[in-house]
């Protein structure tokens, strides 16, 4: 990895991993490219996902809040707080969502676009199916009043 370009092949094989939706290998190469380089911010996004996805939900908080520390996006809110609602912490999950709102300066219709894209993680992350729409519709609701 210390040769040039050694960083870009294994965040390419990472990617490669990501990309067949083999998370646990991705993730364990997204370690990797974390070790060697741990200020990587292009390692993190993917290396958080990837442990929601698996379910190693404390180490995608950790990751996610590392990413909210320095440049977040909308979606790494939204991301943020399915963890945090993965974990049982609704309120830090509510609040997630609400800034993903915020920063992305809408009515919530990318937050509403987002959640329904992610049903199948939420539901693999233990999220109840009758929780989902109770969670957009507070959402949604709380926005509509600012």
């Amino acid at each position: 990895e210390s040769k040039p370009g050694g960083m870009l092949i294994l965040l390419n094989i990472c990617n490669c991993y990501f990309d067949l939706k083999e998370f646990g290998n991705a993730l364990t190469h997204y370690f990797k490219v974390d070790y060697l380089d741990h200020k990587n911010f292009r390692a993190w996004r993917p290396f958080a996902w990837c442990s929601f996805l698996v379910g190693k939900f404390e180490q995608a908080s950790r990751y996610y809040q590392k990413i909210l520390d320095k440049n977040p996006t909308s979606l790494d809110f939204i991301n943020a707080g399915h963890t945090q609602w993965a974990m049982g912490n609704v309120k830090n999950a509510i609040k997630f969502y609400r800034d993903s709102i915020v920063e992305q300066n809408d009515n919530g219709e990318m937050f509403d676009k987002t959640l329904t894209q992610d049903l199948d993680d939420l539901l693999n992350a233990g999220i109840s199916a009758s929780e989902i729409p109770l969670m957009i519709d507070q959402i949604l609701y709380d926005t509509e009043g600012e």
